[in-house]
């Protein structure tokens, strides 16, 4: 299996965060029908909890928890999808243009005398077109997941009008079939009476999300990294930002890269390939770059110690 890049570190860090929220979110609710049910006494947890005296109150108190936590949750996967456009659009080895960059990153406002902020659907819209991608649909997706936030967050009123509204209905029945029955119409219907998104609703539009970016990912690495040539300057590329002798880095590159080549050469080639794997470049089942060469590792560990310092230290290296 060779070393090849299956997503960026973006995309594994929006994973690890919200990757399994819709299980989360269930576990959750599995939790609140047993107290609905008038079951549950708070257990060996170390809370107060008054356990509700009627079986109305159960299903009412029920009810609470559960509007609360898929608000909450709503809430938690904008604030990492938000930062995931942010990484996304600052990984360097992306080549991404540096319009789309400041329009993605928020560095720059729309030209008007407002001088208004970009919205996070026009941001990932952003980044869509500049890998040529069609996601009109899940931006619009994206645009109801931003505004509901919103109305969860902070009850805005202001910008309730959802850019493509007419798209994705005319895609209720795609969207129903796509993701178990996910009825947009409702969920607009919800949307514009100020409730919070049940259940269904906050995991469809968090998947819509994690679709669109995996998506997204998949343009970003196939326009750098298709070829093997492609591949092994990325691999390079990352290995002189690794070694870059910057202030806040935790150890000097020259004492890192002394202890890279102690003893044999498999000893060497070991230890870099850890290293890449830490970057992204490591041996995947379901790659999505060309494949590094088989011989990218070994020319650099034929290198001297000093030749591969001079080679990957953007900042000269030094043993000070």
């Amino acid at each position: 299996m060779s070393l090849s890049i299956s997503r960026t570190t973006a995309l594994r860090r929006l994973h690890s965060r919200i990757g399994s929220s819709t299980y989360r979110l269930n576990t959750i609710l599995v939790g609140l029908d047993q107290v609905a049910n008038g079951q549950g006494d708070g257990g060996a947890i170390a809370v107060t909890w008054k356990k509700p005296e009627t079986k109305q109150q159960a299903k009412q108190v029920a009810n609470q928890a559960r509007i609360f936590a898929c608000g909450n949750a709503t809430m938690a996967a904008f604030a990492v999808f938000d930062s995931f456009l942010r990484e996304f659009s600052n990984t360097q080895w992306l080549q991404i243009s540096q319009s789309t960059h400041a329009i993605a990153t928020r560095a720059v406002t729309r030209s008007t005398s407002e001088g208004s902020d970009y919205s996070i659907a026009e941001r990932a819209s952003a980044l869509s077109a500049e890998f040529d991608l069609d996601q009109a649909l899940q931006i619009a997706a994206i645009d109801l997941f931003a505004k509901w936030r919103n109305k969860v967050a902070h009850r805005d009123e202001r910008s309730t009008k959802i850019v493509g509204r007419d798209l994705l209905l005319a895609a209720s029945d795609t969207l129903h079939n796509d993701y178990s029955h996910f009825d947009i119409k409702l969920a607009l219907n919800n949307f514009d009476s100020n409730k919070v998104p049940v259940p269904k609703e906050a995991t469809t539009l968090i998947a819509i999300v994690m679709n669109f970016s995996r998506k997204l990912d998949k343009a970003a690495i196939l326009r750098v990294a298709s070829t093997e040539d492609d591949i092994s300057t990325v691999a390079n590329r990352l290995l002189q930002e690794y070694f870059e002798a910057t202030p806040d880095r935790f150890r000097n590159p020259w004492s890192e890269i002394s202890e890279l080549w102690q003893g044999e050469r498999d000893r060497r080639n070991r230890n870099l390939e850890k290293i890449l794997a830490g970057l992204g470049i490591n041996r995947n089942q379901n790659p999505i770059s060309a494949p590094l060469p088989q011989r990218f590792i070994s020319e650099i560990t034929d290198l001297s110690r000093e030749e591969f310092a001079e080679r990957y230290c953007v900042k000269k290296c030094s043993a000070k």
